[in-house]
């Protein structure tokens, strides 16, 4: 009976002929805390903040809970650092549409400007700010009261934005000639954020919610009052 016959001998790779797999680059610190906050910012995004788990973003984005854990500490971190970056992108669209107003303000002539034309200039941020944005503003408010962190780091930023405003108001107080307002400049800007927030809680009204024409009447009857002041 004829022997099995030997297996044939696989000819053996020069070296220049072995293949080499690439090795996947490790990510830096920076890109792994990327890719989480971007995570959940669309988590917060999509069911809000309470709705959050670690587990979920370590699933979506295949870093695991330990090495989140390592780069934000805790769950808190982890949101509070995910609605910080949130607000800061709110303020930054509010600062350019602030900056917008002045150079809306600077556009009209001066001298000839008048209550209507202001109006007009004071629907810029309610336009710039979308329901969608309103809303995570408030979201992240309510989040603050519960992160003394958050609420500190917060008031950091929004007392850049509320510099810009108060310009903002200076300039329009000129460009109308008023030169003592009956309410002070600090008021004035407490009124334009809390209009601010009042647009959101608004916006649950849906098809009841204030309409474009009603604000553009309110601006014109209180700059009316500036200039006869």
């Amino acid at each position: 009976m004829d022997a099995d016959p030997a297996p044939p001998v696989r000819p053996s790779l020069a070296a220049d002929d072995v293949e080499v797999r690439p090795k996947r680059a490790r990510r830096s610190g920076e890109e792994t805390r990327r890719i989480v906050l971007d995570a959940a910012r669309q988590q917060i995004e999509r069911a809000g903040a309470i709705t959050l788990h670690v587990a979920g973003i370590a699933r979506e984005t295949g870093i695991s809970q330990t090495l989140i854990y390592r780069h934000f500490g805790s769950r808190s971190h982890l949101i509070e650092e995910t609605l910080l970056e949130m607000w800061r992108a709110s303020v930054e669209e509010a600062r350019a549409e602030a900056e917008a107003l002045l150079a809306r303000l600077g556009d009209l002539p001066a001298g000839s400007i008048t209550a209507e034309q202001l109006a007009e200039v004071m629907l810029v941020p309610r336009a710039g700010s979308n329901p969608t944005v309103r809303q995570l503003r408030v979201q992240i408010l309510a989040a603050a009261a519960e992160l003394p962190d958050l609420r500190s780091r917060l008031a950091a930023l929004q007392r850049e934005l509320d510099d810009v405003t108060e310009r903002m108001i200076v300039s329009g107080l000129a460009a109308l000639g008023v030169q003592t307002p009956p309410v002070g400049v600090p008021m004035l800007r407490v009124l334009i954020s809390a209009l601010a927030l009042g647009y959101a809680v608004d916006d649950l009204r849906g098809v009841d919610a204030i309409d474009d024409a009603e604000v553009r009447r309110f601006w014109t009857v209180l700059f009316r009052q500036l200039l006869d002041a």
